[in-house]
Order: structure tokens, then sequence, then C-alpha cells
């Protein structure tokens, strides 16, 4: 059994006797999960009772929260020999992702972004907005308008990719607008040294060669300056990666000019180039010299199986998207980790395939 310490606590009550457990977080999804099994219950035992769906679950390793979440799901079986209960549950702002916002008018103009974003998230119970101190200019928006029937965090993320960013959970109820791969990994993955084993994907299906971003623009000074009134506007950015002719057209989610299109239509690009290629690896136990994985932590890795790094043996950053921790009684600790380009999340255009790395990395 690995040396790691795993604390699970229900409403602060330190939860013992569980025997399977998943703990899973990404970048590509706002709310992590767990899921959790407690074995050999007598019908007398207090947590056979007392464990009940909306209570909240808390889990650390050696100390570091990893997701604070929900039951969302409770169920006990038996057999002939032995009795269980099964939790499940998502973090905290799950609500945010299955909810419909109905904040009334649901329009602002000339918002700070971080206004609207507070204001959305305030009608429900246990969540926040908080600014990243570290992603400064999120600016205002001219106008913005929730879609009917939209939820919390469609709303949320459309105000986001206007402006490079993506929704994040601080893990404790609260939610940001931040940019990954700031921090850097103290430790190297490496093929005969840390890894159980790997995957690779390279996949096409989601990009495309050119992005057009639609939209109006921003203001009245816009018109005056010699635009007409209501003209249009509109960003394009490619995708190199992507030879033949695909095209995706989409409407921006605010107003905005040429310059602000542009860097949505590249982040859109960006984005879809790097989730298109994907590494998978299984490394043992939880931690590499003591690091907790962490989604949006940039991590160097040399892999020439999996064509990852220099041909001289030098590493290559790749993002952290998603990170599962497992525990079980037959295979022990491991960790399940997906990796992206680093460049995923970037506002930065795609540049030619790079030549001077390994032949998958573009």
């Amino acid at each position: 059994m690995s040396s790691e310490r795993l604390d699970v606590a229900v409403d602060g009550d330190l939860l013992e006797g569980w025997k399977d457990l998943r703990v899973s977080r990404s970048f590509d999804r706002l709310a992590g999960s767990f899921g959790i099994t407690i074995a050999d219950l007598e019908p007398t035992d207090p947590a056979a009772r007392n464990l009940r769906r909306g209570d909240v679950v808390t889990l650390t390793i050696d100390g570091e929260l990893v997701v604070t979440a929900r039951i969302g799901t409770r169920t006990k079986t038996y057999d002939g020999g032995s009795n269980s209960i099964q939790l499940t549950g998502r973090d905290l702002v799950a609500d945010l992702v299955d909810c419909s916002s109905t904040v009334e008018p649901g329009t602002w103009r000339g918002a700070r972004l971080a206004h609207i974003a507070r204001e959305i998230v305030e009608p429900f119970d246990g969540i926040t907005f908080r600014e990243d101190l570290s992603v400064t200019g999120l600016g205002s928006a001219e106008t913005f308008s929730l879609q009917t029937g939209e939820t919390a965090f469609a709303a949320l993320d459309r105000l986001a990719r206007m402006r490079g960013l993506v929704l994040g959970s601080d893990l404790a109820g609260g939610v940001l607008f931040t940019r990954p791969g700031r921090d850097r990994a103290p430790v190297t993955l490496a093929r005969g040294s840390n890894i159980e084993g790997g995957s690779i994907t390279d996949d096409e299906t989601d990009r495309f060669s050119d992005y057009v971003v639609n939209g109006q623009g921003p203001s009245p000074e816009w018109w005056e300056a010699g635009s007409a009134a209501g003209q249009s506007f509109r960003g394009v950015a490619s995708d190199p990666g992507i030879s033949r002719f695909r095209p995706y057209v989409l409407q921006a989610e605010t107003g905005g000019g040429e310059a602000e299109l542009r860097e949505r239509a590249e982040f859109e690009a960006t984005v879809r180039a790097a989730r298109g290629q994907r590494v998978t690896y299984t490394l043992p136990g939880w931690t590499l010299d003591g690091y907790l994985w962490r989604p949006g932590d940039l991590v160097p890795v040399f892999d020439p199986i999996l064509e990852i790094g220099g041909a001289t043996g030098t590493p290559r950053d790749l993002l952290i998207g998603a990170v599962e921790w497992t525990r079980s009684a037959g295979s022990g600790s491991r960790t399940k980790l997906e990796l992206y380009d680093a460049r995923a999340f970037s506002p930065e255009p795609i540049e030619e395939p790079d030549t001077e790395g390994l032949a998958f990395w573009e």
C-alpha cells in the first residue's frame, strides 16, 4: 500500500473503513469528481445511516486538498458474504454546470467581466466567484446577455473565452477565470524511469483549417470613427496542422473589433489543436518525489516511444490536462495523467510544425 496519506471527511468528520477510491480533476471539466466504497459495515454502524446525499465531502492527499464535493448518489448493496455503501459526487461548483442561470434581466452593458461573473454565481449556495490576481486586464463587456436556458457555466465560459481564459475551480467552492501553464512541476516524466504505461492519440475530429469569428462593432464610438452603425467585424485564424479545407465559423460571445475577434479565433484554433493531441500515462502512487499532480501545471516529458522530446534527449514541456487518482486492494495506488501540448489554452497563433522535436508534436 502506498505511503501517501488520504483523508476523507464528511461534513468535517473523518471517514474510516473505505476500501476503493477514485478522484478525478480536469481542465476540460470544471467540476472534479470522486467515488468511494465503504465495505463490511454493520447495520448499526453510524456510517451506514448518516452518510446522505447532499453531504459535503473533502479529500486531501498528504494534507493537500484535491476536491470538495457533495455526495450525489448513495448506493447500499449486500450479498451473502458482505455489504457496502458506494458514494459518488462532484465538486461543489457542479451546480453551475448543471443548472440554468436565472439572473434577471440577464443583460449587462459596459459591466466589468468580474462583476457579471459574480452576479451569475451569487444565487448558488456555497459557490463564490473570486478574481485570480495573476490574471489581469479582464476589462469590461460592451454588452453581454444570457441565452435562453443556458447553464451558468456556459455563460461564464463564454465570458472567459473572449479573454483567452478558462473557468477553473479553487477546490473549495470558488470559481475563477484563469490561464493554465503558469506553474511548472518540479519533476520530469521519463520512459523507463517513472512511467508504468502510456499511449498517444492524434485526433483531428474537432480541428479545422480555418476559424472565422463574427461579431459586431462594440460601441457607438466605432461608428463615429467611420464605421456604419451595426457594422460587422470578423477575426480569422488558421491551423497549419490541417492541410485540407475544413472551415469553422462561430459568433463572438460579446461585441468586439477585429483585434479582439482575431484573438478569439486564435484561442479556438489553439485549444482545439492541443486537445486533439493527447498523451495518457499511468504512474505508480499518487505523488512523485513529494509533488502532487495538478491540472494546469507544465511537466517536462521525454518518451522516444511516443515521440515526445528532442532527438538529443531533451524533455519537452506538456500541460497536465487531467488527473485521476485511484486506490484499491487489488492494484494499490495509481495515477492516470492526460497531457496536452504546452500551447493549450494559449491565445497565441499556432506555429508551423516543430522540426526540432520528434514527429508527433506539431
